[in-house]
């Protein structure tokens, strides 16, 4: 909640542009390094954040959310986002298909032509509205 000494401010507008700054700078750099070498339309990249958080800017909505998993889960969505091979820089393209870090093995492997079934499926072959159960529980 600090930072540098100061109070930060935790609402959704604060996060949205916490990310876009994180995007814009960060990755930014990257894909203009790739671009001088040369290799951005050869490359695959995968940036997955390390959690999700919850963004709210209501204490009785927090509070919820804290007490039910279910709507947590729904809440907590890391971000992920994917550049496949051979593909121009093109505007970001947003999904809410239901994807798990399960898939991203399952989608390196189809990307790189590695004939391989793992636990998950590519993210590419998920639809917006499928539904499914997807856990981080060890069977």
């Amino acid at each position: 909640e600090h930072y540098g000494g100061k109070k930060q401010v935790q609402n959704r507008d604060a996060y949205r542009k916490q990310m876009q700054g994180a995007i814009i700078y960060t990755l930014g750099a990257l894909i203009d390094s790739l671009k001088k070498k040369g290799v951005y339309d050869q490359t695959m990249l995968i940036v997955i954040g390390d959690h999700g958080l919850i963004v709210t800017d209501s204490p009785q909505e927090l509070e919820m959310q804290k007490n039910n998993y279910a709507l947590l889960q729904q809440t907590l969505r890391p971000m992920l986002l994917i550049k496949p091979f051979n593909t121009p820089m093109q505007p970001l393209s947003v999904s809410n298909a239901p994807v798990s870090l399960f898939d991203i093995p399952q989608t390196v492997f189809d990307a790189v032509g590695i004939k391989v079934q793992t636990k998950g499926r590519s993210v590419f072959d998920v639809k917006e509205k499928e539904r499914r159960t997807t856990s981080s529980k060890r069977s």
